[in-house]
This record gives C-alpha cells, sequence and structure tokens, in this order.
C-alpha cells in the first residue's frame, strides 16, 4: 500500500491510484470537512477488503488510534436501497453506485473522528450524545449503539439532511449542536 498527502493532513494509505484516490475523498470538500480534517487529522486506510469482528465491513474507525479503514469493494446488495426508516441498513446502502457508496462510507468513519474530536473539546455536549435514543435512528445500523448513531446521523445530515429532520428531530438538532459548537458547517450533498 502507499501513502499519499492529501488536503486534509490525514495520513493516507491506499492503492489506488492518485486520481482514482482524489475522486473518492473529494466527498470530504464537497461536504465542507477538508478544513476539520486539516485541523484534527486521521489516518485513513482505503483496502480491497475490511474485516471488523471477523466479519466483512465497509468501515471501521478505532476511536483510541484515529485511524479508519474503508473497504473499496461493494457488492450489488449493500447499495441502491431505497429509503423507508429503519428499513435499509446504513446511509451508505441508500447509494446509487459503488463509488457513491464508499464516499458516504467515507463521511460516516469522518463522523465518527468529529465524535472521537468532541469527547476531547467538549465532553458536556459529547454526554449528550452518548444519551441519544438510538431507536429513532434513520438507519438500522443506526440503532445499534450511540456512536454508530451519530456517525450514522452525520452522513444522514449530509446526505438526506431533509428525512434527517422529518423523521430523527433529535439527531438532527444534536448533529447542528455539536457542528456549532465545533463552528463547523457542512454542506448537503445530493
Amino acid at each position: 500500500m502507499a501513502f499519499k498527502n492529501t488536503s486534509f493532513a490525514a495520513l493516507l494509505q491506499t492503492e489506488l491510484t492518485d486520481d482514482e484516490t482524489a475522486s473518492l475523498i473529494s466527498v470530504y470538500e464537497q461536504a465542507g470537512f477538508q478544513e476539520f480534517l486539516h485541523d484534527n487529522p486521521f489516518q485513513l486506510i482505503l483496502k480491497q477488503s475490511v474485516e471488523y469482528g471477523g466479519r466483512q465491513a465497509n468501515g471501521f474507525y478505532n476511536f483510541a488510534t484515529k485511524q479508519a479503514e474503508v473497504s473499496l469493494t461493494r457488492e450489488a446488495s449493500s447499495y441502491q436501497q431505497t429509503f423507508e426508516q429503519q428499513a435499509f441498513f446504513s446511509i451508505s446502502t441508500l447509494a446509487k453506485t459503488p463509488t457513491e457508496a464508499i464516499q458516504r462510507t467515507l463521511i460516516h468513519e469522518a463522523g465518527h473522528h468529529l465524535h472521537s474530536v468532541l469527547r476531547s473539546t467538549d465532553t458536556a455536549l459529547f454526554k449528550i450524545t452518548m444519551l441519544a435514543p438510538t431507536m429513532s435512528a434513520l438507519s438500522q445500523y443506526g440503532t445499534q449503539t450511540q456512536l454508530e448513531y451519530f456517525a450514522e446521523s452525520i452522513a444522514a445530515y449530509i446526505f438526506h439532511r431533509t428525512e434527517l429532520m422529518v423523521y430523527d428531530s433529535f439527531g438532527y438538532g444534536i448533529i447542528k449542536k455539536v457542528l456549532e459548537r465545533l463552528n463547523l458547517e457542512l454542506q448537503e450533498i445530493p
């Protein structure tokens, strides 16, 4: 795996060409994450396959090491699902193409990183996020833990903001509050 420099100062490890890498991680710039990630870098590893807990995963973020791994392989069943609250697995499964699914996972993992930064900069607000009513999550994955709820809410805020406002007002409100506290403005990507 080669290491590449990026505009957001994370250490990026990948087997992709520079153009392929730039195309995927451009989602950070589109969403408005680049300045935050420049100031709060993490290690990003793009690999053909990611395993977590002995099974295949689309991505994984380690809070202790600030390292994210994202899978470059997507099966047809892992995207092109339709929105119906908690009838789909994750925000990435609502993507129309494998590339969009990978980009949504990149945002989800950046959401974990943002949550990690919040934990060290505003413990009171972090504690509030850990009281989230996960059963109101948009996706099935968001119902698993408060950590996944937060990362899925970040992804929904970027890719399905209206649905987040309508179906999960707590998730929408807590993301707005966290972004204000961190002085971060994230853009919606249609």
